[in-house]
């Protein structure tokens, strides 16, 4: 995110903290399940970084002739402490 946001000014994380897909090393799978999770400093910030990742998920996708379904869960936790 570091391209979309000015990091000292507007920290953020994006963390993809599993990747699930296939159980054959040799096999391509079906589907692909990523989880993470995106911890901001302000709610902008936030949205922002959520459709950058839907507009890069997707643009990749695209570009390899494979569709992505969404499912986007977001659940919101409490404010970081300064």
């Amino acid at each position: 995110m570091s391209r979309n946001l000015h990091v000292t000014d507007n920290p953020a994380v994006v963390t993809v903290g599993a990747i699930n897909g296939g159980n054959r090393s040799n096999i391509i799978p079906e589907s692909v399940t990523m989880l993470g999770t995106v911890r901001t400093f302000s709610p902008e910030d936030e949205k922002m970084i959520i459709e950058r990742i839907k507009t890069i998920t997707t643009k990749n996708c695209r570009s390899q002739r494979c569709y992505r379904r969404s499912e986007d869960t977001l659940q919101r936790a409490l404010p970081g402490n300064l």
